[in-house]
């Protein structure tokens, strides 16, 4: 969440700006550090506070999309480096989720790589959101058998 977001939508003093700035351009260097995990961790981070794609708009979507998404991205860099694969654009558009038309945007070999990542890693997310619910009455009878 951005430093600059205000309930009362009041300007914020020029700290908080300099802060966003700051902390913007920290992930940078960390992302530059710590080679591609960091460049996904980077794009993971940039999808939650710019997108608003956080754990709890992902309660919207499946792992399976956020998965297939993820895997849509590495078959267009596999495909843009190496067409003589044999994997067309087809295969991308069995698997990209139904109604996600408008945000299969995919760059270069590299950002589509980090792309992948970054949905991987909010796939794993939603998992371990599923994995984090309480048990309902429901779901501990039909797992108990009774």
């Amino acid at each position: 969440m951005s430093l600059n977001t205000d309930i009362n939508k009041q300007p914020q003093p020029p700290l908080y700006a300099e802060l966003d700035r700051l902390r913007a351009e920290n992930a940078l260097l960390a992302s530059r550090l710590a080679g591609g995990a960091g460049l996904i961790a980077h794009e993971r981070r940039r999808q939650i506070d710019e997108e608003g794609f956080d754990v709890k708009h992902d309660e919207q979507c499946t792992a399976e999309e956020l998965a297939c998404a993820g895997v849509c991205y590495a078959l267009s860099m596999i495909h843009s480096t190496s067409p003589d694969v044999g994997m067309g654009f087809d295969i991308i558009h069995r698997l990209w989720p139904l109604g996600w038309d408008g945000w299969w945007k995919p760059k270069d070999p590299k950002q589509d790589l980090v792309r992948a990542g970054a949905l991987i890693a909010a796939a794993l997310d939603r998992l371990q959101a599923e994995e984090n619910q309480p048990i309902t009455n429901s779901q501990q009878s039909n797992s108990t058998g009774v």
